[in-house]
């Protein structure tokens, strides 16, 4: 009875792995369902969709007539990728080509199905019946049409003309000066009907004319908004390029000035210093004559104690006084110069060495805002408020421990300034518990 289950079973594990080929089953025909339309294609479909169980690995993998029925070989072309192959003994001898085309791979013979064929013969036939209409397309140009209006705007305007002349020189004019005028105004109005004849158009071809003027209109109006931002486009350009060589010209005279001024500064100083040099010359010119006069003088005065007589010279004394008076003048002179130059270097040394310590400053500054924050003294701010006082307060007290559970929590932290051993009461509770490590 199991046997008998599992061969009528089209989806059991026998017949996925290639079937029972000791005693196979017999194939069994689908049933003949109705005819299965495509929605899309309004069409039957050839093959339907809804295959029977028994064909569905037949037709996905179908095996070749002239295979060869080997054990393995067998089941590499018959068995679906997604199925496990199983190895059972080779095939008996009693199983030939017949029995495996009837039982094992039975095909199945087309049937002829003459529905679709109905169908597209008349579907062929409604398609023939139906009358295509013509659907010319006028070629309209808006250039003729705007010609063609140009020149009856001017037959109307010669044919006004030719009027008002006739009727101002209608006493004047002779029979066949008037037959004249009249031929040539017969003229313009034949031209001016044939072109308004040509330009009487039917309704599609004005829509089409509407539709080409609209789309003209448009074209030229993203042309003119093209054209205004290109335009605006440029302009901000030329704005941005001067705006950019102005600013390079102001760094460049910023930059010129800076140069111009440190050369000043250092001429300044070049010139100060050979000033200096000029002057410390001098006074060692100076010194060298009040050394020379007083090595005379002494000269003098030994010549003079040595002599018997001891007789003076009064001339000569009085020379080298004022020559003295006269080279301390000038070492004066010469040393009050000395300090004024020496002055005027120390005070542009000390302007630039006090600019230089002003920026120094500046940038800890802006460091220590950057790092630490705006700069809040809280010291001030504890005793305009209570409460802000009493919050520090409390965030102090969040750190006090009791001294008897946790050791040396209220000793001297390392780095601290130690008090002297001589020191108060108060002082040597905590030398006895420093931290020292």
């Amino acid at each position: 009875m199991a046997e008998k289950d599992t061969y009528n079973n089209p989806i059991s594990d026998t017949n996925d792995n290639n079937f029972s080929l000791t005693c196979p089953p017999a194939f069994k025909h689908s049933q003949s369902s109705k005819l299965v339309y495509n929605l899309d294609c309004k069409m039957p479909f050839v093959h339907p969709p809804n295959l029977s169980l028994y064909n569905k690995p037949t037709l996905r993998n179908p095996m070749p007539y002239n295979c060869d029925v080997s054990n393995l070989n067998h089941q590499e072309h018959c068995v679906p990728d997604y199925q496990s192959i199983s190895t059972f003994p080779p095939l008996p001898d009693n199983i030939d080509k017949e029995y495996i085309l009837k039982y094992l791979c039975p095909v199945k013979n087309a049937v002829k199905d003459e529905t679709f064929n109905i169908w597209f013969e008349n579907w062929i036939a409604s398609k023939k019946n139906k009358i295509i209409p013509n659907t010319k397309s006028s070629n309209i140009k808006i250039h003729e049409i705007s010609n063609k209006v140009i020149k009856c705007k001017i037959l109307l305007e010669n044919m006004k003309n030719n009027k008002q002349c006739m009727e101002q020189n209608i006493l004047t004019m002779n029979e066949t000066e008037w037959k004249n005028v009249c031929s040539d105004l017969y003229l313009v109005k034949e031209k001016l009907d044939t072109l308004i004849e040509t330009l009487n158009l039917d309704d599609n071809s004005i829509l089409e004319l509407k539709f080409k003027l609209s789309k003209r209109k448009s074209k030229r109006a993203r042309l003119r908004r093209f054209k205004s931002n290109i335009k605006i486009i440029k302009l901000q350009q030329k704005n941005k390029v001067e705006e950019l060589n102005r600013k390079i010209d102001a760094w460049q005279n910023s930059l010129k000035a800076i140069i111009l001024k440190e050369n000043m500064v250092n001429e300044t100083k070049i010139e100060a210093n050979i000033v200096l040099k000029v002057i410390r010359g001098k006074i060692d010119d100076a010194n060298n004559q009040l050394t020379l006069y007083d090595t005379l003088d002494k000269l003098r005065k030994f010549r003079l104690l040595n002599r018997i007589n001891k007789r003076r010279n009064p001339l000569l004394e009085e020379s080298l006084n004022k020559l003295k008076t006269l080279w301390q003048q000038k070492l004066a002179y010469y040393n009050r110069e000395e300090e004024e130059l020496r002055n005027m270097l120390s005070q542009a040394e000390a302007k630039k060495n006090e600019k230089r310590e002003i920026e120094i400053q500046n940038k800890l500054a802006k460091w220590d805002e950057i790092i630490f924050g705006p700069n809040v003294q809280s010291h001030n701010i504890i005793f305009d408020d209570l409460h802000t006082f009493l919050d520090i307060r409390r965030n102090w007290d969040k750190y006090v421990v009791n001294e008897s559970k946790t050791p040396k929590c209220s000793s001297i932290p390392v780095g601290w300034i130690i008090p002297p051993k001589s020191c108060n009461s108060d002082w040597a509770k905590y030398l006895n518990k420093i931290n020292v490590l």
